[in-house]
């Protein structure tokens, strides 16, 4: 995989970009949307914009890495990018060749194109949206200009992403170089105008789908040392559309005898109201069960934690950083931090606004629709360990 992050560094071969080539006139869909996925997310925003995009009658196309080719960037005039990273600064692994174009002597000059890169990560890793800024980079360098700034978007990313796409569609019209582009406002109503077409069922994080459990089968034998199981789900009237190999994201509660303990451990009222971020309330014992994850630390918990508590301890420890601090990170779960540190002067809502939000966890999805048409199967191993004696 270190291939794959190497791959986005500028080539030594040629620091600067290649000899520039009278640019020919853009003959292609005005906008192409390209995304590199991994676990499906980008994939889903990139067609959030496409969609946005048909509402406006912007020619387009939707363009997965791994179908780019050199004159789909020639042919365009705005050039949308959403692309996600993984582990250390790792692109998934369709938009590897891609990369390679774009930092190869072939590279073609981008002059006439305008870009923005909307990069998703996760903010525990050191190398956070890694491929998103190398790809913003070599864009540039390649003398395409910036549409809109890039957006940095956490494991939390359907806000930030919302109002990255809002931003890209005001821009568009003056990028296309008209007018007034038809389509990019939308008309106003008449008699004449056909109502829109009947919603679809979205299920997001926000409004997932509840799913009951049909079978959990465990298919490896009792004396096995792994224990992989077979989980049938029922999707029946759920207007769910699949197709083998995507992800399905199992939006999970914290077990309650976990949130127990760490409530215990907190000098704070379970019932104390904390704020949901919609005007809302919820207690506190309900915000730690479904909102926020208490599982293993991360380095971006840790530095915001340990300045929220101005420990002196762990602020060392961070800074050591390496091995002492991937060691510490792997050994402790949020109850032994807060065993060992205390929560200080925070209070529950303070404490809260420190936790990384809770995500569903994705899974393949091992049936296909043609086979079970109101089911998805998924093959899942169960992972259990042993933590400072827990």
């Amino acid at each position: 995989m270190n291939n794959l992050a190497r791959a986005l560094a500028p080539a030594p071969e040629h620091p600067e970009p290649p000899p520039q080539n009278p640019a020919s006139t853009p003959t292609g869909p005005a906008v192409t949307v390209l995304f590199g996925s991994h676990t499906g997310n980008s994939e889903r925003l990139a067609r959030r914009i496409v969609e946005r995009l048909d509402a406006r009658a912007v020619p387009h196309q939707l363009l997965d890495m791994l179908e780019c080719r050199k004159t789909h960037l020639q042919e365009t005039k705005v050039l949308l990018v959403v692309v996600s990273t993984h582990g250390d600064g790792e692109p998934p692994e369709r938009a590897l060749p891609l990369s390679e174009l774009l930092n190869g002597r072939k590279a073609p000059r981008l002059e006439h194109v305008k870009f923005s890169v909307l990069a998703l990560g996760d903010s525990s890793y050191e190398k956070f949206c890694e491929t998103g800024r190398q790809f913003d980079a070599r864009l540039e360098a390649l003398g395409a200009v910036r549409l809109q700034p890039r957006t940095e978007c956490d494991v939390d990313f359907e806000a930030p992403a919302e109002r990255w796409m809002d931003s890209v569609i005001e821009r568009l019209e003056e990028a296309l170089g008209e007018p007034r582009v038809a389509g990019i406002s939308r008309p106003a109503p008449s008699r004449s105008t056909p109502k829109p077409a009947p919603a679809v069922d979205v299920y997001t994080r926000k409004n997932p789908l509840h799913a009951a459990v049909l079978i959990n089968q465990r298919l490896t034998a009792a004396g096995s040392s792994k224990d992989v199981r077979h989980i049938e789900l029922s999707i029946e009237g759920a207007n769910l559309h699949y197709e083998p190999g995507d992800a399905l994201g199992v939006v999970a509660r914290n077990p309650v005898g976990s949130v127990e303990a760490l409530l215990a451990a907190l000098p704070f009222d379970a019932q104390a109201p904390t704020d949901t971020g919609g005007g809302g309330t919820i207690p506190l014992r309900e915000a730690l069960i479904e909102r926020h994850d208490i599982g293993p630390v991360k380095a971006a918990f840790l530095k915001r934690y340990a300045r929220a508590i101005q420990s002196p301890d762990l602020a060392a420890l961070i800074d050591a950083g390496g091995t002492r601090l991937a060691a510490h990170m792997r050994e402790r779960h949020l109850l032994d931090v807060i065993a060992e540190h205390g929560v200080a002067r925070l209070g529950p809502q303070e404490f809260l606004a420190l936790l990384p939000p809770l995500t569903p966890r994705l899974y393949s999805i091992a049936s296909s629709p043609r086979a079970t048409p109101d089911e998805i199967h998924l093959t899942v191993g169960v992972v259990e360990y042993t933590a400072l004696q827990r």
